[in-house]
């Protein structure tokens, strides 16, 4: 495992953000707070791959028959994903909505131990105009290579909504970090220059694919998920390699919401009276912060 220092979107699991996996559904976990809102799911494996025995050809007396020389089981490799806000506080980007007939805005626990967009997520919602997907790839038995990001993407017809709810406050300071984009009006992931240009990219990723995770190390990956104009379900396929082998797990699917003009709108807001949040109403359908006319 490296030291815990982030570079790009490269952290350890010692660092100030761990995701714990296992199952289909693990909590996730940062000091002692944790949310339930894990999706993993298992590896495909290439036909051309070698198989998890290795077996030679041997002569017994008059016979032929085949000699196992080890039971070599494929790498576990953990891959998961939480949606649609990152695992802190300081989450500006995630919005979530909730579809008609859903839990009520009023069911969602607004204290710190867990972020309302990502219960809200649990409990049936998408995300609204723009969510934070946080996939963890665990090198558990060998190092891994992460070689390939691939949106799957569907549009679908939007549903009615009951209400939104976004979190405009960070955490002071710099400037909130910049992520690449996943545009699912356009289909395209794109990434930010260090001249301040945004180009659109294949499956590879400068920061994300092609970098080592070593042994018992964990690489944490953002993406920005832009829903502007309309409704989608998408998933995410990972590529990587493994001890050679080249393997694909699939994350999703998930729900993403455009325009919802109308529909009530909530953000979270600081208690007047002591320590904790309140929902704070907005005009219908209305962001105070809206992601798709921000550009920077």
């Amino acid at each position: 495992m490296k030291s815990g220092a982030e570079r790009g979107n490269e952290v350890t699991a010692s660092g100030s953000e761990a995701v714990a996996v296992g199952g289909d559904a693990e909590n996730v976990v940062i000091g002692d707070h944790s949310t339930l809102i894990v999706h993993q799911a298992r590896p495909r494996v290439r036909r051309s791959a070698v198989l998890a025995g290795v077996a030679a050809l041997v002569v017994v007396g008059a016979g032929v028959g085949w000699l196992v020389l080890g039971d070599r089981k494929p790498a576990e490799v953990p891959i998961a994903a939480v949606w649609p806000a990152r695992l802190t506080a300081c989450d500006q980007t995630s919005r979530a909505a909730m579809p008609r007939g859903g839990a009520d805005i009023g069911a969602l626990d607004l204290g710190f131990d867990n972020d309302p967009r990502n219960s809200a997520a649990s409990l049936g919602a998408a995300s609204w105009k723009a969510g934070l997907l946080t996939v963890s790839v665990s090198a558990v038995d060998e190092p891994v290579t992460v070689t390939r990001l691939r949106p799957v993407i569907r549009r679908v017809d939007t549903p009615p909504y009951a209400w939104t709810l976004s979190h405009p406050s960070g955490c002071g300071g710099n400037n909130p970090p910049v992520f690449p984009e996943l545009d699912l009006d356009t289909g395209k992931l794109k990434v930010k220059k260090p001249d301040g240009s945004w180009v659109e990219v294949g499956t590879a990723v400068d920061g994300i694919t092609g970098t080592l995770v070593e042994k018992g190390g964990t690489q944490l990956v953002f993406l920005k998920v832009l829903s502007c104009e309309a409704s989608y379900e998408w998933s995410l396929e990972v590529g990587y390699v493994v001890g050679g082998v080249d393997r694909t797990t699939s994350l999703g699917p998930f729900r993403s919401a455009g325009k919802l003009d109308g529909v009530p709108a909530y953000q979270l807001g600081p208690r007047s009276d002591g320590p904790g949040r309140v929902l704070v109403p907005l005009d219908p359908g209305k962001d105070s912060v809206d992601p798709c006319a921000v550009t920077a």
